[in-house]
């Protein structure tokens, strides 16, 4: 196995020429807890990086990933712990859960932002605003007609992550955003097209060659100017590291609540 060929419970990856091509499964929520995938997802997304051979990454969810389910499973491991207790069926404390979301949560998302190689995202299926959230400092994010973004942080008791409340009101403004998370709204792949956060639509057969060549264009652009201006766009790392900061505090106070 080479450094982008894994298989896990969480996720596959593997390289497809000059591109790292990574699908999440559809437990993928678990790397919040599974050390091994956890490292070996970090890994990963530095590797390609760091490989000078390597053009760009491809993200892609597959058709039984659920991250909805992943969400309500760490709101349910949260809920029967109590703060500062100890559970023997868990073998967490309640600080230590949130301290692990921490570590994992923040450097993913800080390895996004700084990523020096084009990222291109394909969704499929339904996906929640916190999975948008993920892909929206990407370069360029492709769906398929049955893609479903699902807005569910009100009836979750979270506040919205990063990816979400640093980016999507850049995208369709501040007061269609809160409507969207107050609401529970549910878009289309229509309607995320209309509003830019998706690039266009493609079928589900062509979507990872799509995303393959999406790769291609970019990284064959001169000086790196596709992602240099994507890293412009983005903010610099002590800027989200804030907005990471804000959101822990947020998190911690919701999950002492619930």
């Amino acid at each position: 196995m080479t450094t982008f060929d894994i298989e896990n419970s969480v996720f596959h990856s593997c390289r497809v020429d000059d591109t790292v091509v990574l699908k999440y499964k559809e437990n993928a929520f678990s790397l919040l807890l599974d050390l091994a995938a956890r490292e070996e997802y970090l890994k990963l997304l530095e590797a390609t990086d760091e490989t000078l051979e390597i053009q760009g990454l491809v993200v892609i969810n597959d058709t039984a990933f659920d991250d909805e389910a992943g969400f309500q499973a760490f709101l349910e491991l949260v809920r029967n712990v109590a703060p500062g207790s100890y559970s023997t069926g868990v073998g967490l404390h309640h600080e230590n859960i949130i301290a692990k979301f921490r570590r994992f949560f923040g450097r993913r998302m800080l390895l996004s932002i700084t990523m020096t190689k084009p990222q291109v995202a394909g969704i499929h299926g339904d996906v929640t605003g916190e999975y948008l959230g993920f892909i929206l400092p990407y370069d360029t994010r492709f769906a398929t007609p049955e893609t479903r973004i699902k807005f569910r942080n009100a009836s979750w008791g979270l506040p919205v992550s990063p990816g979400l409340s640093y980016f999507l009101p850049r995208f369709i403004g501040q007061g269609k955003a809160l409507d969207f998370i107050h609401h529970s709204k549910v878009l289309t792949a229509e309607e995320a097209l209309s509003l830019g956060l998706i690039t266009d639509i493609v079928p589900h057969d062509q979507l990872e060659t799509r995303c393959q060549q999406e790769v291609e264009t970019l990284s064959n652009q001169p000086a790196d100017v596709a992602v240099a201006s994507r890293m412009l766009f983005n903010p610099d790392t002590s800027e989200f590291e804030h907005q990471l900061e804000r959101y822990y505090t947020a998190i911690e106070q919701s999950a002492h609540k619930l």
